[in-house]
């Protein structure tokens, strides 16, 4: 547009300089040279000349600047049709005036398929809305817009795209939005993907009777299954970060937490037991076991643990390890018996 307004200022000025030479031509008509001094004669030709020279000069300059003016908008095009993103030009009344190749090829659709359609066309009924609601703001705000919608290609199949828009004004003062179009179908399927593998995951956690948790690469707890709240009566915000240490009894916890920081720093896995207190206030036996966890690249995202409640086991081994010293005391009486008792014997 600067362009332009330089064009426009210099044809002016060209023309001013013309109607100038043309009056001083006409001062050196035949029948006007008799009345000039020799000395007015030669300074009138000597302006001609200057003139005329000047106005060669800005011909040439402007010849110069057509030629930069034709190779900008041939860079112009070039980025417009060969740029990796789709561009739309949408009208005043949502009509698609320009569409480049990418654009094209993202909805899978001829260009000239594209120009003169409301753009509501391709896009899906259920998200018109989100589009007109952004396009109002953008009205009444001038802001850039930048939102995500699914988008219809010519063979009705359904592709996610984040949209970028802004309003502009064309050099002839007419307004026009300007739309940048990304392909993020790969990215939202992916988005999918592990939403659906997190709930299954939650699924699975909360199915069984194992208390489940998990760790950043901070070391601080940032899930908890239904299990494991259930368990303790307490809140998932009371339990994150270190706060499920608050329930772990008090002779265990250094040791608890000296095998849990020594393996994470080891990327180890580890098997612990301790006494946590349940939601009646009784503490439990607990066996906790940990392993860590990467991502899909290889790096080490944390960890994650099951536990389980082996407060019966705990008891029966007390219980046998009780029978065993009885039954040791009575087979030692058994090999070694005392004089009372020979004497009963006897």
């Amino acid at each position: 547009m600067r362009i332009n307004k330089d064009r426009h200022e210099k044809s002016s000025d060209l023309r001013s300089r013309a109607e100038e030479i043309e009056r001083i031509e006409a001062l050196l008509l035949l029948e006007d040279i008799k009345d000039l001094s020799d000395e007015e004669i030669r300074r009138t030709l000597h302006e001609l000349r200057v003139y005329q020279i000047e106005l060669e000069m800005q011909n040439d300059q402007l010849r110069k600047s057509q030629v930069e003016l034709e190779q900008l908008q041939a860079r112009y095009f070039d980025i417009f049709e060969q740029a990796p993103i789709g561009y739309i030009i949408i009208s005043d009344q949502e009509v698609i005036e320009n569409a480049n190749l990418t654009a094209s090829t993202l909805l899978n659709t001829e260009r000239s398929a594209l120009i003169k359609q409301p753009i509501y066309r391709f896009i899906l009924k259920e998200d018109r809305d989100i589009y007109y609601l952004h396009k109002k703001h953008l009205l009444e705000t001038g802001d850039l817009q930048t939102f995500e919608l699914r988008m219809t290609q010519k063979d009705e199949k359904i592709i996610w795209v984040h949209l970028t828009m802004i309003a502009i004004e064309e050099s002839d003062g007419k307004p026009v939005n300007r739309i940048i179009l990304r392909n993020i179908t790969d990215r939202k399927r992916a988005e999918e993907a592990l939403q659906e593998s997190e709930q299954n995951f939650r699924t699975l956690s909360n199915s069984g009777m194992a208390l489940i948790w998990t760790s950043g690469a901070d070391k601080l707890c940032n899930y908890f299954n239904d299990v494991w709240i259930q368990f303790t009566g307490r809140t998932v915000q009371q339990e994150m970060g270190i706060g499920w240490t608050e329930g772990v009894y008090p002779d265990d916890l250094q040791q608890c937490l000296d095998i849990y920081t020594g393996a994470f720093d080891r990327r180890e896995k580890f098997s612990m037991e301790y006494r946590m207190r349940r939601y009646d206030g009784e503490y439990r036996w607990i066996l906790d076991e940990g392993c860590p966890r990467y991502d899909s690249k290889g790096e080490f995202i944390g960890y994650i643990g099951h536990c389980l409640d082996i407060t019966e086991r705990k008891l029966a081994e007390e219980a046998v390890r009780r029978n065993e010293s009885r039954l040791r005391s009575l087979v030692d009486i058994l090999q070694h018996p005392s004089d009372t008792v020979k004497d009963l014997l006897d």
